[in-house]
């Protein structure tokens, strides 16, 4: 199994669930002169809930039923903040510190935007490589002008001057994706770390139908599904096993599993499964003519090999031979979990909300 490489990103998730709706108060203040800060925006990583922080940078969040929760904090005039936030037993207002952003690395990055022809080609790579292979006409960087281009070390280094905008016509969703870091070290080696933030495209009658079509379409061949089908006990549209990898990094010696164990945590708002190889899920349900069936993705980086396969096979190799997740669909321990195969395909131009619900 050889071929090409191509690359994927991975995102700061939602963690566990908890038995009662519950929301976050919190006041954010300036790290050097404790004022408060206004006109912050306060969301929970890749959903659709977020907030705009008062004049006296208060502000509250409905979070459900979530007990732990990725939070981002985001001010042009600030560093991005990222914080786990695991809850306020306590029901007190929580005080949150951001720091003055560096005058010195805008600056620096703006003299990447001279040499027209350089930038438009290295935006065009960008945008393949960050959206997927996607219709260009119905998903769409909206403020390009924010994308930052340096080269070090034979590196081209992405990083912006504020959240890229994406108008995506085909799930119906504004996306403003807080990009924290971006590396490509050549066409198909790429490295990104970030987080999104999703608002519901107005349409007509038709086009919200489409919408919810295309959306459903997208669910059906993620990771998503297959780990809340999982946490249901239920997944017959898939078949599982275990590979290993070889000393080339292709996969081989497929040994087929007839049912996962599966244990149930904390009241069954998360769950864990053991592997001694690498955890291999086979969607029966999608042909893949050209499927990648090698992926390493961490926090941190990614690769992937493309391969000719009739179907869409996913490979999950945990560091500790244990993937844990949450039951609505999301791996807990991603920075212990290297991904190769079909589901690295899926980039943020296919990106749903961590409350999708079909």
């Amino acid at each position: 199994m050889k071929g090409g490489r191509c690359v994927l990103t991975y995102f700061l998730l939602v963690a566990v669930m908890f038995a009662h709706a519950q929301n976050i108060d919190g006041i954010v203040l300036n790290a050097e002169t404790k004022e408060p800060v206004t006109d912050v925006f306060v969301f929970v990583a890749n959903s659709s809930i977020g907030a705009s922080t008062a004049k006296d940078g208060s502000f509250t969040l409905s979070i459900g039923d979530q007990a732990k929760v990725q939070l981002f904090f985001s001010h042009l005039s600030y560093e991005i903040l990222s914080i786990e936030y695991e809850g306020n037993k306590k029901g007190k207002q929580e005080v949150f510190y951001l720091i003055p952003a560096h005058v010195e690395l805008l600056q620096s990055l703006v003299v990447a935007k001279s040499k027209p022809g350089i930038r438009r080609r290295r935006l065009r790579d960008f945008t393949t490589a960050f959206l997927g292979e996607v219709r260009t006409n119905r998903i769409q960087i909206e403020n390009s002008e924010a994308i930052l281009f340096q080269e070090e070390d034979g590196r081209l280094i992405v990083e912006t001057s504020q959240p890229i905008k994406i108008i995506n016509k085909e799930l119906g969703y504004i996306v403003e994706f807080y990009l924290e870091s971006f590396e490509q070290w050549d066409k198909e080696s790429i490295s990104y770390i970030g987080s999104a933030f999703f608002q519901e495209m107005d349409g007509t009658r038709s086009q919200k139908a489409r919408f919810r079509k295309n959306r459903k379409q997208a669910y059906e061949r993620s990771s998503m599904k297959f780990f809340r089908d999982l946490a249901k006990g239920s997944y017959p549209d898939y078949q599982i096993g275990v590979s290993f990898q070889g000393p080339d990094g292709t996969f081989e010696h497929f040994e087929e599993i007839d049912s996962l164990p599966v244990v149930a945590l904390d009241e069954g708002y998360y769950y864990s499964t053991e592997t001694n190889g690498c955890l291999t899920i086979i969607d029966q349900s999608i042909s893949a003519t050209s499927n990648t069936n090698r992926e390493r993705a961490s926090a941190e980086f990614s690769l992937v090999t493309t391969t000719t396969s009739s179907t869409a096979t996913s490979y999950l190799c945990p560091q500790k031979q244990q993937i844990s997740f949450t039951k609505s669909g999301r791996i807990l321990n991603a920075g212990d979990v290297e991904e190769f195969g079909y589901w690295t395909t899926q980039r943020v131009g296919s990106l749903l909300p961590s409350g999708y619900e079909p």
